[in-house]
């Protein structure tokens, strides 16, 4: 299915080169004297879908939330298009980068509205017929048409996690954040939000930064693979990085790599 209106005029002409989309350096953050982060440090190209992986406490969540700076670092810089992301004010951060939370409150508002809402930094004394058709287009293409009037207080988790995820998209972002976005999903839905993204991210050059925990989804959807281990960066690369090794010293469990249907999936001995 294509969408009706571009959710970024032009962006489907646009061509991946070398230049990295977003070039994370030397991000550290502490919590009291515990060390979260310690000189993380990563470059994605625009398109690129970068897995961030790593069992629970390794920073994942941590790592992207000071991405965004939604809070900042102790230490460290990100750029994103040549920019200092840092030093542009609020509003042209939030044209620049968007940001999925694991675990979104529900409150009485409708799909429409909620999905609206990403167009703030773009709305100046009223909102525009292109706000509106931009909104209407990701709603087509997601499938919230017949949720598109109800209060999302009423939605599922899952239905939910999709309304935030179109949200995020009206943003226009170059840099797309996700937070487990598929934790509160069925198979079905899995498949089809991470089918999306990917789609999203190759079709209109947004480079995607998404936590998960299931590395044989990370390895189906996913370009680049940002291992991450006590608050280190352990690899970062293509599918090669994912190795039986790997996740071993990452989650601590022996395994096997093997190819079902062309795809590698990861099976837990």
């Amino acid at each position: 299915m294509k969408l009706t209106t571009s959710l970024i005029e032009g962006s489907a002409e646009k061509q991946m080169n070398d230049f990295p989309m977003i070039s994370v350096q030397g991000i550290t953050q502490s919590y009291g004297n515990k060390t979260v982060l310690s000189e993380v440090s990563f470059e994605a190209k625009a398109g690129e879908c970068v897995a961030i992986l790593g069992n629970n406490g390794a920073g994942k969540s941590t790592l992207i939330t000071c991405v965004a700076k939604i809070q900042s670092p102790q230490s460290g810089e990100v750029f994103v298009d040549g920019q200092n992301f840092f030093e542009l004010s609020r509003n042209e951060r939030a044209r620049t980068m968007s940001y999925v939370a694991q675990k979104s409150e529900a409150n009485q508002i409708t799909v429409f509205d909620a999905i609206l809402l990403g167009r703030k930094p773009y709305i100046k004394w009223a909102l525009s017929d292109e706000d509106i058709d931009k909104c209407n287009a990701v709603i087509e293409h997601m499938g919230l048409e017949d949720f598109k009037l109800r209060s999302i207080d009423e939605l599922s988790g899952g239905e939910l996690q999709k309304v935030m995820l179109a949200r995020a998209l009206v943003q226009e972002p170059k840099v797309l954040l996700l937070d487990e976005p598929t934790s509160n999903l069925d198979p079905k839905n899995q498949h089809a939000v991470l089918s999306f993204v990917q789609e999203i991210a190759k079709q209109h050059q947004i480079t995607v930064l998404v936590v998960l925990h299931d590395v044989s989804h990370a390895l189906r959807y996913c370009d680049k693979f940002l291992l991450m281990h006590d608050g280190e960066v352990y690899s970062y690369g293509d599918k090669s990085s994912i190795t039986e090794q790997a996740i071993f010293d990452i989650y601590g469990v022996k395994s096997s790599i093997v190819e079902v249907k062309g795809q590698r999936i990861v099976v837990v001995d």
